[in-house]
């Protein structure tokens, strides 16, 4: 045992000699951040048709950004962005937007917006009839939804393949291949009605189906999906969706013979376009109703609506646009390209400088490994020689950990003989405050018996099981009492182990006194159940500890008191020598709380 342990105990016995009467006296916000970014894209995926909501989502995002520096709350800024450009039908803007959102999603690894991004790139090469282009982004969507188990995503790009293969065979005037476009359309829309979280991607495909039987000339189910998807796009306030459904809905009851019903639905579609602010969507819907009065030959109101449609053809310039689109998209790929072949050759550089490295290391191996063969016979022989000098060091710490047990039985035997005698000694006293003195030392030579007990228990020489510890002490103090454990509620949960022993005699000995005084002074004149409440357990690299009954309450200045008793001081020098900050709190009771380092 150290020295200044049993220069301690040396102080404490002394102490403890002398005492007089004690009196009694006397505890992320990044998930918040993360509820608030998923509720943001919620919200931007239900009103992203909505073009007058877009500028407030995009500055929300944004703002989650610069909160944070977070580049999902980024990326989702810069798609919504790039979508509200190709809402506003600047499709050149759109696609160059699209393809550097594309180029920093992969950069930053946000996976989940790349099946959209993707799926706006094909709509985009859609836009101008790049059929191919548009069918390969979509299979990379695809894929990327796949990959990352976005079923939201699988669903919404099988719709969009169905689509554009619809769009290439009207393109080419194959109306006799749609068949696989429908089918891949009752595909996708099984998959959407399996849940109910998928009911807005629904929309898409009722439209999608009721084109696709529109412009093979089924109308009644043309009609049947179509009101399908008004009406749902109406409940869930979809307005882009409700231009799509009230258009095929209108040609297919103006070419079933319900002219005016379905010229209403078009007009109504074609408002709800302007009101949205869909260009695309006004030119492509003027030139429909243009078409349905040139069939039933209504010329003045065809050519009204004709000239609409012509007029905001070329102010979106869409001829330009198409061929602009797709320049964009080979510079983004050539670029790329070139990119990747600067790396290759970057990396073939570097596999000819590691060929050059790996001959010169090959020379130095060589030569390392005929050192260290003489070198291991050098250190062979020392190991041999370290085995048995660590086989004799081994044997005298086994001794050493049984003289230090041994020394520690005596100690507590020696102990517990003291505490005999002062048994005996106050047995044989009348006076009561003498009887008390000696009756307090004793506890605390009890005290520091029960640490020598658990120290000759334990396999290491400096460690207590304070757990055990603390039980014996309190059972000790209890008895000396005599209190039974019926009489009052006592709660101990230590959660704590082992402690080193110069924290634990320490503690041992402020908990003795505490206690004690406990038991002699905070339950008088009490009609209450009196209870007792000690905890220990680790907070970090401290040892917290918290004792607390609900007796009469420890005077407010008892503690602080310069002339305060041999107790209160004994506990004040005790913690300074474990650095203790000590809490004393008065309140239906007294608790004392200790925080103690220990690291």
């Amino acid at each position: 045992m150290k020295l200044r342990y049993f220069g301690f105990l040396l102080t404490i016995w002394v102490a403890c000699l002398v005492q007089s009467r004690f009196a009694y006296a006397q505890n992320t916000t990044d998930s918040t951040y993360a509820i608030r970014l998923d509720a943001l894209k919620t919200k931007s995926k239900r009103l992203q048709s909505n073009i007058d909501s877009l500028p407030g989502i995009i500055a929300a995002f944004k703002a989650l950004y610069a909160e944070k520096n977070d580049k999902t709350a980024l990326a989702y800024a810069d798609y919504n962005e790039t979508f509200k450009v190709y809402l506003e039908a600047n499709h050149p803007k759109a696609m160059s937007m699209a393809l550097n959102c594309l180029s920093n999603i992969q950069r930053w690894r946000v996976d989940e917006l790349l099946p959209v991004v993707y799926g706006l790139i094909g709509s985009l090469h859609k836009e101008g009839s790049n059929y191919p282009m548009a069918f390969r982004e979509a299979n990379k969507g695809l894929v990327a939804a796949k990959r990352i188990k976005d079923t939201a995503g699988i669903i919404a790009l099988l719709g969009l393949k169905a689509m554009f293969t619809h769009s290439n065979n009207l393109f080419h005037n194959k109306a006799s291949n749609d068949a696989g476009s429908l089918q891949l359309q009752l595909e996708g829309l099984k998959l959407a009605e399996s849940s109910p979280k998928w009911e807005r991607i629904r929309i898409r495909f009722y439209d999608n189906i009721a084109q696709l039987y529109k412009d093979n000339k089924d109308y009644p189910k043309a009609i049947f999906y179509a009101k399908k998807g008004v009406a749902l796009a109406t409940r869930l306030n979809e307005k882009r969706s409700l231009t799509y459904g009230y258009n095929w809905l209108g040609e297919a009851l103006y070419f079933s013979g319900h002219e005016e019903e379905g010229m209403g639905y078009l007009k109504r579609s074609l408002a709800i376009s302007k009101e949205i602010k869909q260009p695309f969507r006004v030119m492509e819907l003027a030139n429909a109703i243009s078409q349905c009065y040139e069939l039933s030959g209504d010329y003045k109101n065809a050519l009204h609506y004709a000239n609409q449609s012509s007029s905001l053809k070329d102010s979106l310039k869409v001829l330009g646009n198409t061929k602009q689109v797709s320049e964009l998209q080979i510079k983004y790929e050539t670029a790329k390209k070139d990119k990747d072949i600067a790396l290759l050759n970057q990396a073939d550089q570097i596999r000819r400088r590691q060929m050059v490295w790996a001959y010169v290391a090959g020379g130095i191996f060589v030569i390392v490994t005929l050192v260290l063969l003489v070198m291991y016979n050098i250190i062979r022989t020392r190991n041999k020689e370290l085995v048995i000098s660590n086989a004799n060091v081994s044997e005298q710490s086994q001794k050493l950990q049984l003289l230090m047990q041994e020394l520690h039985h005596r100690v507590k035997n020696n102990l517990q003989i003291v505490s005999s005698l002062l048994t005996l000694q106050s047995s044989r006293l009348t006076d009561v405050d003498a009887r008390n003195v000696l009756n307090v030392s004793r506890q605390r030579i009890d005290a520091m018996s029960i640490i020598h007990q658990s120290l000759y228990q334990h396999d290491s020489a400096n460690m207590v099981n304070i757990k055990e510890y603390i039980h014996n002490l309190l059972n000790n103090i209890t008895q000396s009492f005599g209190v039974r454990h019926e009489e009052m509620d006592i709660k101990v949960d230590v959660l704590v182990k082992d402690m080193d022993v110069d924290i634990a005699l320490p503690l041992g000995l402020i908990l003795n006194e505490w206690v004690t005084n406990v038991f002699k002074h905070a339950y008088r004149e009490m009609t209450a159940r009196p209870s007792l409440q000690l905890i220990v357990f680790l907070d970090g690299d401290n040892v917290k500890v918290e004792i607390k009954d609900n007796g009469i309450g420890m005077p407010p200045d008892l503690w602080d008191n310069p002339k305060a008793s041999f107790g209160i001081k004994l506990m004040k020098v005790l913690m300074k020598q474990i650095r203790a900050v000590s809490q004393i709190t008065t309140y239906r009771g007294t608790m004392l709380a200790l925080e103690i380092p220990y690291c």
